[in-house]
């Protein structure tokens, strides 16, 4: 028992550990060499989750995680040149991570998620990817942008299903799931400006901040919490 949760405590510091030397890398190098740090950060976040056995498996979070660490590697290397690849990869994860988060959903409390001011949340979070969507129609078309569209809607579920969960107030260490939910819609949006906007190394420091709490935290609360179903 002590050896696992030594173990446990390993991981959780040398994610902090990597996360600080690729911040540093991210404003100080060019961005291309943040390749060598994030398959690290990725697989201490997979590491985590398979140092807590105490429930069953869940082959969408081990899938999605490994597609976002596989998206961040293309993206980095040509995202210009992959620009399709990267946004269905992204679409992927993100799905992954709404099928993984599913079985959190109480559908006993679902009415909670109607509440006037929770839709109110969801309009603005639409509005403000309608806006970076408008800007993106100057860069990108045709089919590109269908995909585009189509990964923002996943987003948009994605940070639905967090909503309904949070509100449901099952669980204790709800806003958990709601401080991934937040980092990641921020992430995502800073990462279009900064590609296609304003590119700024500042930008790639949060960028890269926001990403990999986002699945560190989506990590912590499926380890710690037990689904409703299983």
């Amino acid at each position: 028992m002590k050896s696992s949760w030594c173990i446990k405590k390993a991981l959780n510091i040398s994610f902090y550990i990597l996360l600080i030397i690729g911040a540093v890398i991210a404003f100080t190098l060019e961005r291309h060499k943040q390749i060598y740090i994030i398959p690290l950060l990725g697989f201490n976040i997979l590491a985590i989750y398979f140092s807590h056995k105490q429930y069953k498996l869940n082959v969408f979070f081990v899938a999605a995680l490994i597609t976002a660490i596989i998206t961040d590697i293309v993206s980095l290397l040509a995202f210009s040149k992959f620009h399709n690849i990267v946004v269905f990869l992204t679409s992927l994860y993100i799905t992954g991570f709404t099928l993984t988060l599913k079985k959190y959903v109480s559908q006993s409390k679902f009415a909670n998620f109607l509440k006037i001011y929770v839709l109110i949340s969801i309009i603005l979070i639409a509005y403000v990817l309608y806006m970076i969507l408008s800007y993106l129609m100057n860069f990108i078309t045709g089919n590109s942008m269908l995909i585009t569209l189509l990964c923002a809607f996943l987003l948009v579920v994605l940070v639905s299903t967090i909503a309904i969960i949070y509100l449901s107030n099952t669980y204790k260490n709800g806003p958990i799931i709601l401080t991934s939910g937040m980092l990641l819609f921020f992430q995502i949006a800073l990462s279009t400006i900064n590609q296609y906007l304003y590119p700024h190394r500042l930008f790639s420091v949060l960028i890269l901040l926001t990403h990999f709490m986002s699945l560190y935290f989506l990590a912590k609360f499926i380890v710690e919490t037990k689904p409703i179903n299983g």
